[in-house]
């Protein structure tokens, strides 16, 4: 008779299966559904099995449905606000810090992982998620953001123009917009770019055309 099974590690670990399947206490030969709570064989294939019953989907669905209204229900909390707002601008000036300084965007993946650990007291440490990806979108918007700004002051600002070519890692060459113009508000002369355009993009010729002013 082949000897039984007993559950492992990677299926508890197992995306698949984490949110519902777990250990059964004092017998490692049987795994527990939390969904459905039901106990079954310590096999991947009675898992598998199980994970495509039609009472474990409905359980599923149900489950999954309750987790959101509670997780809404917690995001309106006053105190959970607060957090929400603190870790969005956590990840805003950690996105600001690596585009000041050009630093390469796959620092965002370990960057928030040391400041759990230099931090982790820290509510705001512990909600922060960057990765490479989500700061390279959010350095886009931010862009978007500063340009937009830039150009509604150039509106009713006087400003000159200067333009020069350059290469980038790529080996493409661009050409780099800057501005010069006096800032009221801040009562000194201040340096923009306003884009950077790639010299054999077709819509290189549409943003002179048309221009960001129209």
């Amino acid at each position: 008779m082949p000897p039984k099974r007993k559950m492992r590690d990677d299926w508890l670990a197992n995306e698949d299966f984490s949110p519902w399947l777990s250990r059964v206490e004092g017998d490692p030969e049987k795994a527990l559904c939390n969904i459905c709570n039901k106990q079954f064989n310590a096999e991947l294939s009675t898992i598998k099995r199980h994970k495509t019953r039609k009472a474990h989907i409905t359980n599923e669905e149900h489950w999954l449905q309750n987790r959101e209204e509670l997780r809404d229900h917690r995001d309106d909390q006053p105190e959970n606000l607060h957090i929400n707002k603190g870790v969005a601008l956590a990840t805003i000036l950690m996105v600001y810090f690596i585009a000041e300084r050009n630093l390469p965007f796959t620092i965002a993946d370990h960057l928030v992982e040391l400041c759990k650990v230099i931090f982790p007291d820290s509510v705001i440490a512990r909600g922060s998620c960057l990765k490479k990806t989500k700061c390279t979108e959010i350095t886009k918007a931010l862009g978007k953001c500063v340009t937009n700004e830039l150009v509604g002051k150039l509106k009713t600002h006087k400003f000159s123009v200067v333009i020069d070519e350059s290469i980038d890692v790529s080996t493409t060459k661009c050409l780099t917009v800057i501005v010069k113009y006096y800032d009221f508000e801040a009562s000194m002369l201040k340096t923009g770019t306003l884009e950077l355009l790639n010299l054999y993009d077709n819509d290189t010729m549409c943003w002179i055309n048309g221009g960001p002013f129209t």
